[in-house]
Formats: C-alpha cells, structure tokens, sequence
C-alpha cells in the first residue's frame, strides 16, 4: 500500500468524526464502534487493529476479490440480501459502509487502485467487527449495501470487476416500510413530522430516485426484487453466485437462507442480525389506510409503472363500481400507444391490458406516460374510449390537456390528484355528463373545490342540477379535496 493511500486510510480510521456532519455522526460512530469490537475480540488496542488492516489491504492488493455493491433506495431489503450473501463461504457482509465526501476529496488525490485500497481497508474494519473472526474475513469478497446507486461508476472506477446489484421493492411498501418501520432513523431525521407528511417526503424520495436511476447510463449488473427474494431466496441467492461465477454448493446456500429465515429468526431458532420487526412486521399497501393509499397512488403512480407493479384504485376502493359494456375490440396499435392501460371486470382489482380486446362489463382506465402521452391524450382518449382518465402525479398535466373533453365522452371517472390542474376546469367538467367522480387532491383545484363549498354552504337554493352554472352536483360532491 503506497505511503499516502495509507496515509489517507489511517487517519480516517483514527478520526473518523472530523470527516462528518450531521447525521453522519451515525456513520461515524459506527466506525468507531467496529474498530473497538475488533480490538476488543483480538485483544489489541485499536491502533494495533488499523495498522493490521492496513497491513492486510497492501498484502491483498493484488489479488484483492472485487467487492459486492447492493445498492438500492432503503428499505428495499438489503440487510436481509446482504446477511445471506455474508453467510456464504468466502464472503462477508459489511452492511452500509459510506465514504464520507471529505475524504472522497482526499482520495482524488491519489491514483486509482490507490482509492480502491482506502475504500478496501474500511471495508475490511467494518466486515471484522461483524464476524469477530480476522481469520476469516483477511482474505474475503466483501458485501456492501451502501445505498448510493449514484456511486455506480465510482464503484466500478475503483474495482471493475465488481458485482453490483440493485435492488429493487415495490415503491408503495417501501415508502410505508421507512414511514412507520424504522422509528430510531425516523426520530433523528424527522423529529416532531407528522405521519403524512413524513410518508409524503419518503414517496417523493422514491420518485426521484428512480427518475434519476432511470436517466442514468450507468446501471447495476442485476436487478433483484424484494418479492422475488420473498417468494425464492435460495434462487435469488443461486442467481447470484452465478453471476458472480462463483462455484456455491447447494447446502451452503441453503444454510445462508436458513439463517436469515424471518420467520425463524421470530421464533428464536436462529440469531437476529438485522433490524426485523424494528417497527413493526412489514405490511402490504394494501392494508393500509385510505389516506395513505390515495397518498401513495398520486405521488407513486409513474414508480409504479415503469417498474411493472400492480397499480391501485384512483380512490382506494377495494371493489371498483361494476358498468354493462359489451365486449370490444381496441385500434390494433392500441398496446404501442404511450399509456397504461388497466382495466376491471365485476368489481375485480385493475390490472393490465395485454390484449387489444376488452371483455364484456369491462372499466377501462388509462394514464398517460411522460410527455409523449400527454402530447398525445386527445388522440388516445377519442381512440380507446375510457371511463376513468388517471393523471395522478402527472405534473405537466395542464387545463390546456383536457380541453378536448366533451359532452359525448365516456368517462365516469378524473384523478386529477398531483397536476397542476386549476379551478379554470369547471367549465370542461360541465359537459362531461356521464362523469361521477373527481379526485383533484394537491392541486391548485383543491383550493377551488374548497372555496366553491364555503360558497355554496352560505347560497342555499341552488339547484342540485347545476343550473346555477356550477359543475355537475355528482361531479362537484365527489371531488376529493383531502384524503379521508
């Protein structure tokens, strides 16, 4: 190991406090702690614990086996992939290691292979002090589950044989997981936050972040989802080692599944390792609240899509109201048109068109994807004929988008939650007579929709029809203006 990488390493290990601010002093205590519980376990003090490391990075240096990156949003199940992946032979989990932006500045400095021994040598106190066995971590492949998909290329800068996963959860379950499942991070982050707001911000998190990971050229080796590893973690794992070309015996990966088994880990026949039922069992959105599903529907609806998960109702319900339609045939180009196209039969929950044919008593939901669909809206809506239109999230959506909307569409349904819709709809909504319900919750509509209520409530006498100029009574009652 060079004089100065060394250098570099070893007074990060020895204060690793200066090179942190706010809530990094977590990261650095926890350095601090592993380097105490390796001293602690060898019986050396812990200036002896980083010159051995030291020592070792500079023998590995070489022959160093490229380190495992699982990177993801948080609270997609890393510490879980990450403790399987660690319990497999020659590999070990270090869990969240990050690399303080001080230092990444120090680093720049020296070559790369230089950097990529730093990073090894913090990799190598945190892996020890997590097996308290040296022995068996000196010559290890080292997991990572920082959570730092914007780190990809550095990653690769510093060892390219690196195996890099990116995991990935269903965005709702995420955002509930993080909400109400890891209180301790919670209390230091978000002191005195409401629930709501909170889950807000950690959807919104969500949608920036695969925006971000989706614009990016550069992209993981693997994709794993969460609920694959729940329906096959022995697969997951095997798919895994062999991507990695690593030679795993079956009994070895059935052993590393074992011993991360929730459900025995619950019931004691096993060590916990990780922060299980911190808050909680993780819980489906689903079951949620009505609040947080509608919540969860208007800020998540483009996560969900691009990454393939079932999309919600646009008002939470469990059974979507039934219609009689016969059975018909959609344009031929329909599945290349820049859509999601759901649909619901005899109440049943949405799920995909696949088929350019909808069956008989079918509700038909689109929602337009990008700027494309939304250039493209008045084409799409004329040609599949809808009943609920669902601009939930779509930011770009304007009143300009909807002006094409008459009195001979079909539509029964509007989810305007999240646009910048504004109180100038009304006299689109007049004419849309087969209309029965409007979402318009966080936009500028909301606003409207409340002050036409105060209005109304002090102007008793006018018609249920409408025929004060006002938008269709079923339409106007229906408008969602909080989530309840």
């Amino acid at each position: 190991m060079a004089g100065a990488s060394q250098q570099v390493l070893v007074d990060y290990l020895t204060d690793p406090n200066s090179y942190w601010e706010g809530l990094g002093w977590r990261q650095a205590e926890k350095l601090r702690t592993s380097i105490g519980k390796a001293a602690a376990t060898a019986r050396i003090s812990r200036i002896e614990v980083i010159d051995r490391v030291a020592h070792q990075v500079e023998l590995r240096s070489t022959d160093r086996p490229p380190p495992v990156y699982i990177v993801s949003i948080g609270g997609a199940g890393s510490h879980w992939l990450g403790n399987m992946l660690g319990d497999l032979p020659g590999l070990v989990d270090a869990a969240e290691v990050y690399i303080p932006a001080p230092l990444e500045v120090q680093m720049g400095h020296l070559d790369d292979s230089d950097q990529a021994q730093v990073v090894d040598g913090i990799h190598l106190i945190h892996a020890w002090a997590r097996t308290g066995d040296w022995e068996s971590v000196r010559d290890c492949t080292v997991v990572n589950t920082a959570h730092r998909p914007q780190s990809i290329e550095t990653f690769r800068k510093w060892d390219p044989a690196t195996t890099i996963i990116h995991l990935v959860r269903d965005p709702r379950d995420r955002a509930l997981s993080v909400t109400y499942r890891k209180p301790i991070y919670r209390s230091q982050a978000a002191p005195g936050i409401d629930d709501a707001t909170y889950l807000r911000r950690k959807a919104k998190r969500n949608q920036t972040y695969l925006g971000r990971y989706m614009r990016s050229e550069h992209r993981a080796d693997l994709e794993v989802r969460y609920e694959e590893i729940k329906a096959d973690p022995t697969g997951v794992v095997r798919s895994i080692c062999n991507a990695m070309g690593l030679q795993i015996a079956d009994g070895a990966i059935a052993r590393a599944v074992h011993l991360n088994d929730s459900e025995k880990i619950r019931a004691g026949v096993v060590e916990s390792k990780g922060n299980l039922d911190e808050g909680g069992p993780s819980r489906s959105w689903r079951s949620a609240s009505r609040h947080d599903r509608l919540l969860l529907h208007h800020v998540l609806a483009y996560p969900v899509d691009v990454l393939g998960y079932p999309d919600d109702d646009c008002l939470a319900r469990d059974a979507i109201p039934k219609i009689v339609t016969a059975e018909r045939v959609l344009t031929t180009h329909a599945l290349d048109h820049p859509v999601r196209m759901d649909y619901s039969v005899d109440g049943a929950p949405w799920r995909r068109v696949e088929k350019p044919i909808l069956p008989e008593n079918a509700v038909l939901r689109i929602r337009p994807r990008g700027a494309r669909g939304l250039d493209r809206l008045e084409e799409v809506v004329r040609g599949l004929r809808p009943h609920v239109l669902c601009l939930a999230g779509v930011r770009q959506a304007e009143d300009g988008h909807l002006g094409f909307l008459s009195a001979g569409s079909e539509l029964i349904g509007l989810d305007l939650a999240g646009t910048a819709i504004t109180g100038d709809l009304e006299s689109i909504l007049q004419r849309l007579t087969a209309l029965e319900w409007v979402s318009a919750t966080d936009t500028p509509l909301e606003e409207w929709a409340l002050e036409k209520k105060a209005t109304e409530d002090t102007n008793k006498g006018h018609s249920a029809e409408g025929s004060d100029g006002s938008m269709p009574e079923r339409a106007r009652s229906a408008i969602s203006t909080r989530p309840i």
